[in-house]
């Protein structure tokens, strides 16, 4: 059975897809003139889905966490959104260290796979529509982190 990995002292670059993972997702951290907002969303083989957030840049910090077990439809679905994306994206993505991205680690026939994709003011910067629906898929599982 999975266990909780998203904690406040575990959510950032450390976090690691272990054994037991189906993916791990998340953008880079943003700042909205306010706080610096990290999030990361986790799914596990067996269905147990956690999402968490952390205000970094601010005072008081915060955090935020929440999790629930989906169904094994759902995560089958998850597994063939993520294997449509790998098969699309086999683009060179830039390497910009000021760049947006967003970033899905995961677990697909055994073996570990990191699609990424670089945004430039919210657009990608390739049309690949298979890891846009994965990427929408797996933000879709979870609750927005309050404000």
């Amino acid at each position: 059975m999975a266990r909780q990995r998203l904690r406040q002292d575990k959510l950032g670059a450390e976090l690691r897809l272990g054994d037991d993972d189906l993916l791990i997702a998340g953008e880079t951290p943003c700042f909205d003139g306010k706080k610096l907002r990290v999030v990361r969303m986790r799914v596990a083989q067996d269905g147990y889905a956690e999402v968490a957030a952390q205000d970094i840049a601010c005072l008081p910090r915060s955090f935020w966490h929440w999790s629930d077990f989906l169904p094994q439809e759902r995560v089958e679905e998850l597994r063939r959104l993520l294997a449509a994306a790998k098969a699309a994206l086999g683009l060179k993505i830039d390497k910009d260290p000021n760049g947006h991205y967003r970033l899905i680690d995961c677990r697909l026939g055994g073996r570990r796979k990191v699609l990424k994709m670089l945004y430039t003011k919210g657009v990608p910067q390739h049309d690949v529509p298979a890891f846009e629906a994965a990427w929408a898929a797996v933000v879709g599982l979870f609750p927005k982190a309050p404000v």
